[in-house]
């Protein structure tokens, strides 16, 4: 009895350690894979750690469908939408060189980024990611369901992490730990919760060379329908109030990056113009908050906080920022468009 009892202890003793020992691979293997997933991006495309989302506001990416849209997966409420956009309508491109482009002329052949550009600018709002499908498909809610369905599948972070990127993706600027977070709050979604609005008839007629009257897309309108599901909440708790320094050297990019932070709940109070400069930032009286953190990821740029004059030296644009929000609150920011903001969606 005491040997079948000391042999009963010691194959418990045998079991334990080997549930331990799986414990201890597992974590090893899931430390091992959050590593890798935060420093890799999609094949194809280049790791850009300012433009990541940020996992609490809306998911906004361009896609190469007929007719072109945006998918945007919203977190409150809880919902996946596609808005479709004609191919054939005009938009404004804020290039003085080719004020006025069809949207299908200004993807074909182009750069991947430029679906993103092209819808970011026709709607006004910030959508900086970008997926070209394997197969260009015609949107309706079956193809629209049919998506969300492989890519919400349990299969799909084995398939990133060994592929890259899901079969119907040729291309994509979308991080791998970006794909992740989105398949991971998605995944309990039904597929009744996705829809297509074709929301072409938000349109309007735009007076291209020799006066002539084309239908192009109505940017206010697409504006304020995309703000339902871009609407970010926790911008809006904090209720800063946001200018806007245009250093870009385009004059349009002010207008452009006021409708982006507006389309997102962004209160904008001022747009000023002022000398031309490279990089931009985002100047706040103290760092901290999630809106100036939120408005770094959308324009691509560093945040920066304002220092007295006795600190260091500033330039001209930097004093007058530092002026103007001396003599405010905490909640107060800048945005300070430079080149880099201009050539990405101007040239």
């Amino acid at each position: 009895m005491a040997r079948y009892t000391t042999h009963n202890k010691r194959e418990s003793g045998n079991k334990t350690k080997t549930v331990l020992a799986v414990l201890v691979i597992i974590v090893l293997v899931f430390t091992i894979l959050a590593g890798l997933v935060k420093s890799f991006a999609l094949p194809g495309s280049a790791f850009e750690p300012n433009s990541a989302w940020d996992g609490k506001s809306s998911f906004a990416v361009a896609l190469d469908t007929n007719p072109s849209s945006v998918f945007i997966y919203q977190r409150e409420p809880k919902r996946i939408v596609f808005l479709g956009l004609d191919s054939n309508m005009y938009f404004v491109t804020g290039n003085p060189k080719t004020p006025v482009a069809k949207i299908s002329d200004a993807i074909s052949g182009s750069k991947d980024f430029d679906i993103a550009r092209v819808m970011a600018l026709s709607f006004g709002a910030p959508v900086t990611n970008y997926a070209v499908l394997s197969k260009r498909e015609n949107l309706d809610n079956k193809v629209a369901q049919k998506m969300f369905k492989d890519f919400a599948s349990l299969a799909t972070p084995f398939i990133v992490m060994t592929r890259g990127k899901p079969s119907f993706i040729k291309n994509t600027n979308i991080t791998r730990y970006d794909a992740f977070r989105l398949w991971w709050q998605v995944k309990g979604l039904s597929i009744e919760s996705v829809n297509v609005s074709d929301i072409s008839a938000l349109s309007e007629e735009i007076v291209v060379g020799g006066g002539r009257k084309v239908l192009g897309v109505d940017t206010t309108s697409l504006n304020r329908k995309i703000h339902d599901y871009l609407e970010n909440i926790n911008v809006i708790k904090e209720g800063y109030n946001i200018s806007i320094l245009n250093e870009s050297g385009n004059p349009s990019a002010a207008g452009v990056a006021a409708d982006f932070i507006q389309a997102s709940g962004g209160n904008v109070v001022s747009e000023k113009e002022g000398d031309i400069r490279e990089s931009s930032q985002v100047v706040v009286r103290k760092k901290g908050d999630y809106t100036p953190s939120y408005l770094a990821k959308i324009f691509g740029c560093d945040i920066r906080e304002l220092v007295s004059m006795e600190k260091r030296e500033l330039v001209s644009s930097e004093l007058e920022i530092t002026q103007a929000q001396n003599n405010g609150s905490n909640n107060e920011l800048t945005v300070v468009l430079g080149r880099d903001f201009a050539n990405k969606y101007f040239k």
